[in-house]
């Protein structure tokens, strides 16, 4: 590693005396907050990124223009060249994705290592983050070989990123997003050692169909998403509400509850006693009673015997009463096998096999499913359907209910992808009010 930063100073300072023809810094840079670095894919993908973000007002994106010159000027070592002008401001991200053009200019992997090396120190305290994007494969038609593509990667990976010499430094896997997408296509398995994928990518390995751009678009979107929301402001939580405070009967502990009931019930005794008294049709034995209670409860009067023989039997129906109370709101249903959540299951939607994509989760999935359909459609790469809420915040609403309900909607349709998140109706213990508390919870 030492020897690999003594080359990488080296070019530094090689490319500090290179004329390079450097894109033109824009005069209004301070306006954006993330900058990505890169060839010609990230030529292709680029657009893509800044319109995800600008539709969700998510980021503010700037593509360093492509370093032109050819030659010595190729690839990383015209970035290493042209970076510092970009650089007159601070960036929350900083995502670079080179190789293919130092791949196409014969640069070895060693070299394309040190450069690495050297662009993130130049890079230095200049961002919040950096990430650096894998290499993109390279299909059998292509002049460069995809075992050169996988060296580099291989680099990258013991510079960056989990088990290299920086872990702190993300890597964006777009090697493998792309291979992972065309694998699953139809007669694409064997992407990219022997076949192509005509889907997203062309002959080339720097061609890319609007599928595969728009593919890249959304992992690099993401990538630099997940960094400017940590590099930012709190987020804000304001309209996240969780279920267990929205869940106002079940969400109040049994004592709680129990004191509550017990409560309410003194108030019914209470106004009954005053009725009682003032009622002058009522039974005076009755009434004379009610009255001495009354004032022994003021302190006016001793208590006599009858007084508590008729005071002990009220505390008693209000106890039994309280106990009958939670018995009917706890007890209904005793084990998960008497739960019948059937009849709660959200009706599939007739048009449901127009969908590719399934998405089933609780109420944080509601939040951003919207969202989720709203993207995809727009990048025509999906049409997502969401599978509703059912439940509420009783045992239904937890895992339990879902693997009772999630059968037809997985016949529905033949899904491409089903994304599920499911968690805090099963944290909330209140969801398993109508359970037994010896139930599964999980």
């Amino acid at each position: 590693m030492r020897f690999l930063l003594l080359i990488a100073s080296a070019l530094l300072r090689v490319a500090a005396s290179q004329t390079c023809e450097c894109p033109t810094v824009p005069t209004n840079l301070s306006l954006y907050d993330a900058l990505l670095i890169g060839d010609d894919v990230a030529a292709a993908y680029a657009p893509v990124v800044d319109e995800v973000l600008a539709y969700g007002n998510l980021s503010r994106v700037v593509k360093m223009g492509a370093v032109g010159g050819g030659g010595a000027c190729a690839g990383s070592f015209g970035v290493l060249a042209c970076v510092p002008g970009w650089l007159a401001v601070g960036w929350a991200v900083v995502h670079v994705g080179v190789g293919l053009a130092d791949l196409a200019a014969g640069v070895s992997t060693a070299t394309y290592a040190a450069r690495l090396a050297a662009l993130h120190g130049v890079l230095g305290n200049r961002t919040n983050a950096t990430v650096f994007a894998t290499t993109t494969p390279a299909p059998p038609s292509s002049a460069i070989l995809d075992g050169d593509v996988a060296a580099y990667n291989a680099a990258l990976r013991s510079l960056f990123g989990a088990g290299g010499a920086r872990a702190d430094v993300r890597v964006d896997d777009l090697y493998g997003v792309v291979v992972d997408n065309c694998r699953k296509a139809l007669g694409s398995a064997c992407y990219p050692k022997t076949c192509g994928c005509p889907r997203l990518q062309g002959s080339s390995a720097t061609a890319w169909t609007a599928r595969g751009r728009r593919v890249l678009g959304l992992a690099v979107a993401a990538e630099v998403v997940a960094f400017h929301a940590s590099a930012g402001s709190e987020a804000d939580t304001s309209n996240i509400v969780e279920d267990a405070a929205d869940s106002s009967g079940d969400g109040v502990s049994s004592w709680k509850l129990a004191w509550i009931l017990d409560a309410g019930f003194v108030v019914f005794l209470e106004a009954l006693m005053i009725v009682a008294i003032r009622c002058a049709a009522c039974d005076t034995r009755l009434q004379r009673h009610l009255t001495r209670i009354v004032r022994a409860l003021a302190g006016d009067v001793p208590p006599r015997r009858g007084v508590l023989r008729v005071a002990a039997g009220l505390l008693l129906l209000f106890f039994v009463f309280s106990a009958v109370v939670l018995a009917v709101h706890y007890g209904a249903e005793s084990t998960e096998s008497q739960v019948d959540c059937a009849p709660q299951c959200p009706a599939v939607p007739w048009n449901a096999s127009a969908y590719d994509a399934l998405l089933i989760g609780d109420s944080v999935s509601g939040q951003y499913s919207d969202a989720v359909a709203e993207l995809l459609k727009r990048q025509e790469l999906a049409t997502v359907l969401r599978m509703d809420e059912y439940g509420g915040s009783g045992f239904c609403g937890t895992s339990y209910g879902l693997l009772a309900c999630v059968d037809a909607w997985l016949g529905a349709s033949n899904w491409t992808t089903v994304h599920v998140n499911w968690g805090l109706h099963d944290i909330d213990t209140w969801s398993y009010a109508y359970a037994s508390t010896g139930a599964t919870k999980g």
